[in-house]
């Protein structure tokens, strides 16, 4: 497999991987599933990871990207606001 053939094979799997998070939104969008939003409550990345519907190493991965929402910084796990997650997820991304 060349170069080219390994990117291709990433690039197909990162756009299906899009197209199921915008498919898993429309499923939330109108819905109360996770109740109301709380600007307090934050999430670890395997709760994350359960409201999104993705792996816990996808995340690590897309929590590099610039546009994703920043992870609140303390002692012990990294942790996200719900409320910017839900922003993000909102925005389309």
């Amino acid at each position: 497999m060349t170069s080219t053939d390994r990117l291709e094979a990433v690039t197909d799997r990162l756009e299906s991987l899009a197209e199921d998070l915008r498919s898993q939104l429309e499923n939330l969008r109108g819905t109360s599933l996770h109740g109301p939003v709380d600007e307090r409550e934050l999430l670890t990345i395997p709760e994350l990871a359960q409201v999104l519907g993705m792996g816990d190493r996808t995340l690590r991965r897309m929590r590099k990207r610039r546009d994703f929402p920043k992870p609140v910084r303390g002692p012990g796990r990294l942790r996200w606001r719900r409320f910017q997650v839900f922003q993000w997820m909102e925005k389309g991304r």
